[in-house]
């Protein structure tokens, strides 16, 4: 295989520099990760001249589950109405582009190698200030290939232009990351437009119809996280994302296996002192 087959929508209000535009930019797994993990930089850059946000989907969604009208979609139909819905959301959010890889997640597996090169290509033109992507604690196991893939080509980027630094936010998506000992965690701000952000969650129909509420849990989640983020305050924010910063790692500060230990270990011990401090008091 010479290359992934990419199928690429670029914004209208661009007339060109499309990728070295991009300021913020989303890696992830399928249709509508941009949209969940991205929100902040999304919001950030919308009707704005001098920021703009793009995603890179690394796979074609043909493996969902589906339901409701779309229960008996083939493989191939329902990618391409996961396709249109991403490029819908991309005209929406108006991002400079939107690129889609089109293989299935056992295809990216497979040739991961072929996937760093070919992304590590892909960052060293775009060159964005602010990255964000899936999670090590994620529980989708296409997600944690699409983070592996995302740190390697950054990585690669990082190590022949060592003045780039991104910045590069791990996102929940598949599992919540409000357990995070508060040194690691990363409140990214949801709270402008939320007219915006219903509406970009709930262009993708083909993944809510069918009793999957992608676009109320969603932003239920994200208004939870910015009530509990701290049990003595007032809330900060309306909405909030939380985040793990992953620049360490590409920056080659430590590896990705240290730093999840480093965070489990810590949340232990954080766990165990609350507890024997209530203990060893009664």
């Amino acid at each position: 295989m010479d290359n992934f087959v990419c199928r690429e929508f670029c914004s209208p209000l661009l007339e060109d520099h499309h990728k070295s535009s991009t300021t913020h930019l989303a890696v992830i797994a399928h249709q509508d990760d941009a949209e969940i993990v991205g929100y902040s930089g999304i919001q950030a850059s919308f009707q704005r001249t001098d920021s703009w946000f793009s995603s890179i989907t690394l796979t074609n969604g043909s493996g969902a589950s589906r339901g409701g009208r779309y229960q008996n979609a083939s493989n191939d139909a329902l990618s391409l109405i996961r396709q249109h819905e991403q490029e819908k959301a991309a005209l929406l959010g108006e991002y400079a582009f939107c690129q889609q890889w089109l293989c299935s997640s056992q295809t990216l597996k497979d040739q991961r190698n072929l996937a760093v090169q070919q992304l590590t290509n892909e960052l060293d033109q775009i060159r964005p200030s602010t990255i964000y992507t899936h999670n090590p604690f994620d529980k989708h196991g296409t997600h944690i290939t699409v983070l592996t893939i995302v740190l390697d080509a950054l990585k690669s980027v990082i190590q022949t232009n060592p003045s780039y630094q991104p910045k590069v936010y791990g996102v929940e998506v598949w599992g919540s990351l409000d357990w995070l000992p508060n040194q690691f965690r990363i409140e990214l701000d949801c709270s402008p437009m939320p007219n915006l952000e219903q509406a970009l969650i709930g262009l993708y129909d083909s993944q809510i119809d069918g009793n999957k509420g992608y676009d109320t849990a969603v932003l239920g989640r994200r208004q939870a996280n910015a009530t509990f983020s701290d049990s003595h305050t007032e809330d900060q924010a309306r909405s909030v994302n939380l985040a793990l910063d992953l620049s360490p790692i590409t920056q080659g500060i430590i590896s990705l296996n240290d730093l999840t230990d480093e965070i489990l270990k810590t949340h232990f011990e954080e766990s165990k002192l609350r507890i024997q401090s209530i203990v060893s008091s009664s």
